[in-house]
């Protein structure tokens, strides 16, 4: 089983932020694992739920692209009283 340097975890909304993060790594010669490139889109949702989780079990590092969207409205206010 090869080892990845890092899983990019994001939600759709951080899409373009996600990209430029792998290209980043990419450039400076890790290896990266983000859904949009190395995830089938024709993978079932099961399926894909057992990639994806293989594949983060298998990176050294997580990036979570963390933002509103990721956190989900509910987690707002949550969020916020945490940075106070």
């Amino acid at each position: 089983m090869t080892m990845r340097d890092f899983f990019i975890s994001y939600r759709r909304p951080d899409l373009t932020g996600a990209l430029w993060m792998q290209r980043e790594l990419d450039r400076a010669g890790y290896s990266v694992w983000i859904q949009k490139r190395d995830l089938e889109p024709t993978t079932t949702r099961p399926a894909a739920f057992t990639e994806i989780d293989s594949k983060l079990r298998r990176s050294h590092i997580l990036v979570v692209c963390l933002s509103y969207s990721y956190l989900g409205a509910d987690d707002r206010e949550a969020a916020y009283e945490y940075t106070k």
